[in-house]
């Protein structure tokens, strides 16, 4: 792939990939993008499906609105941003996005099979990178 400019397409579900020359999807690579702010985050994978998500640490996302839509009732939900991230990332390496019912997805018990790492970056941040089995594809 190296050589020439980097393409995207679309799953079907609209996740997005990388794209050969002639625009078809490249197998066996996946990557997902996160920006806030003056940061912006990349993963790339060929162990599996990816997505990564980064916010502000201190952005103000709890409300019970917040708890209501996106919390499992028997998770914790102590570092509010964190819980979001984690449900973001896997969300994205789904390739469901904000379609997916976040209420389904506990952050601190990640569905089998799924490895999810999440850390502090400059202080400031929470990076989320969430990285689960390959899916066969469905038309």
């Amino acid at each position: 792939m190296l050589g020439h400019p980097v393409r995207l397409v679309k799953d079907a579900r609209g996740k997005p990939g990388l794209a050969d020359q002639d625009g078809q999807p490249v197998p066996g690579v996946d990557f997902s993008l996160a920006h806030t702010g003056d940061v912006l985050a990349v993963a790339v994978s060929r162990a599996g499906r990816v997505g990564v998500d980064v916010e502000v640490r201190d952005r103000p996302v709890d409300s019970p609105a917040f708890r209501a839509r996106a919390c499992h009732p028997a998770e914790p939900t102590d570092d509010p941003v964190r819980l979001w991230t984690v449900k973001e990332a896997i969300a994205k390496a789904r390739g469901e996005g904000l379609l997916l019912d976040f209420r389904t997805v506990r952050a601190d018990r990640p569905p089998p099979g799924w490895r999810v790492h999440t850390e502090v970056v400059a202080d400031r941040y929470r990076l989320t990178t969430a990285l689960g089995p390959w899916e066969k594809e469905t038309a």
